[in-house]
């Protein structure tokens, strides 16, 4: 309207001026009609003054990040020497942790850590037929963590997993064991427990079978706390040293079922427990009764692809067979097909959640 723009702040007369340029938009001032068409040919926006424009936005604009940028690294800083002003001076001081209205809530599993006593766990409800387990659990830790260190390694973003498998006639699953480190620390550790939990399972009159440990590549998580909290049936968390370390049972029957290896050194596999679109570091065979031969199924490095999986169940083959030299690797293919398979399950409800 007339005298808009002359009434206006500076920054009105900005967006005055860019209506004009931009928009086409026409308005007569008090001047008169025909100064203003005099000077329309100023009021076209050309490239170079469209460019210039645009690129001064894009100024503005990665200006305001890396304000931004600054403001996040000075948090980060001031977090820093926070944390470091509760670090523990000595081995036997206790670490003072402040935790802000800001951050998480703990797991249950968080709030139960170093909980030697079963009895005393909060918020942990266990099937009675795995009661034997994880008394027997909590008894090998108690043997075999060591607590005379302060922590200087914790379970973040990067961890390593260790995994046995468990069979018994109550129930089957893995046990993980999660350390931020890998290495004779680790390794000590898991020696010293799976021989605990081997006797400690003797003493509670039940019968199940340990494997020895093998080393996962699992999917990352950007909490892995909070997955063994929410999908893993027993767990525990510990300090270890100056580690912390956790130990989860996850109940399923997506294991390796003992069967007895054939004369031919062919070990069978449930179809069910062989992962879709996963490459195998193996090969696989599929077993013909009438000729008692075995014939190239999956070759190493391939995959089961999803319609061959339907087709072997409409067909109701029940087993591959795989070369008993490889059953180590036929183990850690399941388990980590398994864990797979709860990784992206869980990210999918997480997503729901969020939205």
């Amino acid at each position: 309207r007339p005298g808009d723009r002359n009434d206006a702040g500076p920054d009105r007369k900005r967006c005055h001026d860019a209506l004009h340029r931009w928009c086409g938009i026409v308005c007569y001032p008090e001047k008169g009609r025909e100064n203003h068409l005099a000077g329309q040919e100023e009021q076209n926006l050309n490239e170079n003054e469209l460019k210039e424009l645009l690129d001064d936005i894009e100024n503005n604009r990665e200006q305001g990040n890396r304000n931004q940028e600054k403001v996040a690294k000075k948090n980060q800083m001031d977090g820093m020497k926070n944390s470091l002003s509760n670090a523990p001076k000595f081995p036997w001081e206790k670490r003072n942790v402040q935790r802000t209205s800001s951050e998480k809530k703990p797991t249950t599993l968080e709030k139960n850590k170093n909980v030697t006593n079963i009895n005393q766990l909060k918020d942990v409800d266990i099937p009675p037929g795995l009661k034997p387990l994880q008394r027997a659990l909590n008894q090998s830790l108690n043997k075999s963590v060591a607590k005379n260190q302060s922590i200087t390694s914790q379970l973040n973003d990067k961890y390593y997993v260790e995994c046995v498998g468990v069979r018994s006639e109550v129930a089957n699953g893995y046990l993980l064991v999660i350390s931020p480190e890998e290495g004779p620390l680790l390794n000590d550790f898991l020696l010293d427990f799976r021989s605990s939990l081997i006797q400690e399972i003797g003493f509670q009159n039940t019968r199940m079978n340990i494997d020895t440990s093998e080393r996962l590549t699992l999917p990352p998580v950007e909490d892995i706390l909070s997955f063994v909290d929410k999908e893993a049936t027993i767990s525990f968390f510990r300090d270890h040293k100056h580690i912390e370390v956790c130990v989860a049972f996850f109940e399923t029957d997506m294991i390796y079922e003992e069967k007895n290896i054939t004369e031919k050194g062919m070990t069978p596999v449930k179809v069910q427990n062989v992962a879709v679109e996963k490459p195998v570091d193996f090969n696989t065979f599929l077993h013909f009764k009438k000729n008692d031969k075995f014939y190239l199924y999956i070759k190493k490095s391939r995959h089961l692809m999803k319609k061959q999986k339907e087709k072997l169940v409409d067909k109701k083959v029940e087993y591959l067979h795989v070369n008993s030299k490889d059953l180590n690797l036929l183990k850690k293919f399941i388990a980590e097909g398994f864990f797979e398979e709860k990784i992206a399950s869980y990210k999918e409800d997480k997503l729901k959640k969020a939205s």
